[in-house]
């Protein structure tokens, strides 16, 4: 092939912007994903320890820990709001590819979420039974209610 028939072949169209901003949000979902694993791993060792000199500083990493991941959700956001705006700018088939991958992020991204929290506030109830020795706190955790209605049907009569 000659020079002036390579010049000839039609040049391959790039993408829209937005699938950029896709992969982006991706790449911020498998970050939040990696910082959850660590963070999961540091509120284990925090509450199994219970003494000890270090526990102020992994408070602090742990805190850190926490601001950078929520600040990775707002990035998701904000990368998620722009592919939604890109696309409708687009119009017609793209509109609807874009919301369609817009929604499968966004639903991703809140399952995250729910994770975060939950593991969150697991974390602090655990830590606020460590410091108050929370006896009953562990007894809900197992599923057992002392303050429970003793008159309750389960349906088993």
């Amino acid at each position: 092939m000659t020079a002036g028939e390579m010049d000839a072949s039609p040049a391959p169209a790039l993408p829209p912007q937005w699938v950029d901003d896709v992969d982006a949000v991706h790449s911020v979902l498998a970050e939040i994903t990696r910082l959850m694993g660590a963070l999961t791993s540091m509120h284990a060792s925090r509450v199994g320890s219970v003494f000890g000199k270090d526990l102020d500083d992994m408070e602090g990493r742990i805190e850190a820990f926490t601001r950078d991941i929520t600040d990775q959700f707002r990035r998701a956001e904000r990368l998620l709001q722009r592919v939604g705006i890109a696309t409708k700018r687009a119009g017609g088939e793209e509109a609807l590819i874009g919301a369609n991958v817009q929604r499968s992020l966004a639903k991703q991204l809140q399952e995250l979420s729910v994770e975060f929290r939950s593991k969150q506030r697991k974390y602090l109830s655990d830590v606020q039974a460590q410091k108050g020795g929370g006896v009953a706190d562990s007894d809900a955790r197992f599923g057992i209610n002392l303050n429970a209605d003793q008159n309750q049907d389960f349906g088993f009569s």
